[in-house]
C-alpha cells in the first residue's frame, strides 16, 4: 500500500505564508489526536515525511493503551530564526493559522502541544477552534502533558519493577534519570517521594541546582548512562539507545519519557542479549495523551483521567508480559496488542508490527 494515512492537508498560513501539515493516520478508534511540532525542517519533503510518521506513531500509542482516540499529526515548517522563537514574538498569527487548518478538519483532528508549541498556544488555537487539547488549566484544560506522562512513566516502572526485578516497592532502587525537564522533574520528585536513589542530569547544566535541591544526586551529561543502576531512565532526546549506550548500559531495566527511544529496530534485541529488558516507549509515555484527552475529550475529570491512564498503561504491559511468553519482544507485543485493537475496529491498512528481531 503506497499510502496508508487517511488524510494528509497542506497549506500556506494566510497570516504567516508558512506551511503547515496535517496528517490524519486513523481515526478507526476515535477522534485523531496528536500534537503540533513547530520547527525548521529545511526542506518541505522532509516535513511530510515526518508528521506521517508522527501520525501513524500516534495512532499506535492510542490503541495500545485503549484510550479511544486516532493518530494524527500536525507540523509548522517555519525559518531557522523562528525554530526556537522567544517567548516575547508574537506568536498568534501561527496558532490562528495551523487553527485555520484544524477548523477545516471538523473533529477529524484535535491539535496538542509538542515540540515548539505549549498550552498557552493552543488557547490562541481554540479562539478559532474547538477540537484543542493539551489547553491551560485556566481554560479548562488538562495543563499541558507532562503531569500525565510523568505519572503513566511512574506507574510503568512500578510494574516493571515488581515484574523484572522482583520488588514491590521502588524503595533502595537506584535510579539513572536522563533529562530534567519538565516530565523528568516531576518523576525525580516521585521518585525520591518513593524511597528511590536518584542519579539525574541534563544537558542544560544550568539545572544542576535544581537536580540538587529535588533531593538527587547530578552527575554529568556524557556519564549517565554509564551509572551503575537498577533502572535507566530517557526522558530526553529520542534516539539515544544506539549501539554505544547500550553497551555502556549498567542497568537492569530501562523505562522513559523519552519518544522514539531505540536508534534502530535491533537495539532492543542488542539490549535483550545483555539481560536488559526495555519497556516500549509508546506505552510507558502514553500518560500525557491519555491524561489530556480523558479530560478534554472524555469529559473525565482530573483524578478519574489520571486513574485510568494507570490502569490503560499497566494493562497494556500486563498483557505484554504474558505475551513474551509467545517469544515475542516486548514492543513487538505491544505493537500487536495496538494492531489487534486497530484490526478489531476494522482498520485495513498495513501492518506495523516489527519482526521477531526487531526488524519491521
Amino acid at each position: 500500500m503506497l499510502f496508508s494515512h487517511e488524510t494528509l492537508r497542506a497549506s500556506r498560513g494566510r497570516r504567516t505564508d508558512f506551511p503547515i501539515i496535517v496528517a490524519i493516520h486513523s481515526t478507526i478508534l476515535g477522534p485523531a489526536v496528536g500534537g503540533c511540532r513547530v520547527k525548521d525542517y529545511g526542506d518541505f519533503s522532509s516535513a511530510v515525511a515526518d508528521c506521517l510518521l508522527l501520525a501513524e506513531a500516534m495512532t499506535y500509542k492510542a490503541a495500545a493503551v485503549d484510550n479511544g482516540t486516532g493518530g494524527g499529526k500536525s507540523v509548522a515548517c517555519v525559518p531557522k530564526d523562528w525554530a526556537g522563537f522567544s517567548r516575547h514574538r508574537d506568536r498568534a498569527p501561527l496558532f490562528l493559522d495551523i487553527a485555520d487548518i484544524v477548523a477545516e478538519l471538523v473533529g477529524q483532528y484535535h491539535v496538542a502541544p509538542d515540540v515548539g508549541s505549549t498550552p498557552d498556544d493552543m488557547g490562541v488555537v481554540r479562539r478559532r477552534t474547538p477540537y484543542v487539547a493539551g489547553l491551560p488549566l485556566s481554560l479548562g484544560g488538562a495543563g499541558g502533558t507532562a503531569y500525565g506522562t510523568a505519572i503513566g512513566v511512574f506507574a510503568a516502572l512500578e510494574l516493571a519493577s515488581s515484574t523484572i526485578l522482583g520488588s514491590q516497592s521502588l524503595r533502595g532502587a537506584t535510579i539513572a534519570l536522563q533529562g530534567f525537564g519538565g516530565v523528568g522533574s516531576l518523576l525525580c520528585d516521585l521518585l525520591t517521594k518513593a524511597g528511590a536513589s536518584v542519579v539525574a542530569t541534563d544537558i542544560d547544566l544550568s539545572k544542576r541546582q535544581a537536580v540538587e535541591q529535588s533531593g538527587a544526586k547530578w552527575v554529568a551529561p556524557e556519564t549517565i548512562c554509564a551509572q551503575d543502576c537498577d533502572v535507566f531512565m530517557p526522558c530526553a532526546l529520542g534516539g539515544i539507545l544506539d549501539d554505544r549506550v547500550i553497551a555502556d548500559l549498567r542497568c537492569k531495566l530501562v523505562v522513559g519519557a523519552a519518544n522514539n527511544q531505540l536508534a534502530r529496530p535491533e537495539s532492543e534485541s542488542l539490549m535483550t542479549q545483555r539481560g536488559i529488558v526495555y519497556i516500549p516507549d509508546f506505552v510507558a509515555n502514553a500518560g500525557g495523551l491519555a491524561y489530556s484527552s480523558g479530560i478534554e475529550i472524555h469529559g473525565l475529570s482530573a483524578q478519574a483521567s489520571s486513574e485510568r491512564l494507570v490502569t490503560r498503561i499497566t494493562g497494556a504491559l500486563r498483557t505484554a508480559f504474558d505475551m513474551r511468553d509467545e517469544g515475542l519482544s516486548l514492543t513487538r507485543a505491544a505493537y500487536r496488542i495496538a494492531e489487534d485493537r486497530l484490526r478489531d475496529g476494522g482498520y485495513a491498512g498495513p501492518s506495523a508490527l516489527p519482526g521477531p528481531d526487531g526488524n519491521a
